[in-house]
């Protein structure tokens, strides 16, 4: 499961290896956020992905061709 870090002076945040995201989207991050993402990862489906863009659309969310760890 992915884990959550809180930093008081973070202006943007950059997330690789999002397991578990899906399941806190309770109040959208307070800085700028990007996240990548394998399409093929077999431990974050896609349906995921596209909840979490859906509930916080000003994330960018970056799908790339790769499997989990972008291999």
């Amino acid at each position: 499961m992915g884990r959550r870090v809180r930093a008081e002076r973070s202006e943007a945040v950059v997330v690789h290896f999002g397991v578990g995201i899906a399941n806190s989207l309770e109040s959208p991050p307070s800085w700028r956020t990007m996240m990548h993402f394998g399409d093929l990862d077999m431990e974050i489906p896609n349906s995921d992905l596209y909840r979490i863009a859906s509930t916080f659309p000003d994330i960018t969310v970056r799908l790339h061709q790769a499997n989990h760890g972008f291999t």
